[in-house]
């Protein structure tokens, strides 16, 4: 996302991994879901997504993101790249669309 990348391993106990399902517009697409809490608190979280195939539609594409949970509420920033035909990503220093994030305010359900 921009930032330097901390290094993480697979074998921390705050990391997970498994199937994401994306619904645009009534079209589902599944893809791969890993990331971690930053802290054994799990209060701040970071995740990054990839399509099973491993390409990603020519765009824009959720790549990744990082938030934190407060109560029962889950307020993310959201990272996008720009994927080309063969698969790679492209960025642009020069154009303020590849700098955006974009914000999830997500609330978890209590039983009752």
């Amino acid at each position: 996302m921009g930032k330097p990348h901390k290094k993480r391993s697979r074998s921390s106990p705050t990391f997970f991994d498994g199937v994401a399902v994306i619904d645009t517009k009534g079209r589902k697409d599944s893809c791969e879901i890993w990331g971690g809490l930053d802290k054994a608190d799990g209060k701040e979280i970071h995740f990054q997504l990839r399509p099973f195939n491993d390409h990603h539609p020519v765009g824009f594409n959720l790549n990744s993101c990082e938030g934190r949970w407060n109560g029962n509420t889950l307020d993310l920033s959201a990272g996008f790249s720009w994927f080309r035909e063969d698969g790679s990503s492209f960025s642009d220093s020069a154009d303020p669309r590849y700098d955006y994030k974009g914000k999830l305010l997500m609330s978890r359900r209590t039983q009752q």
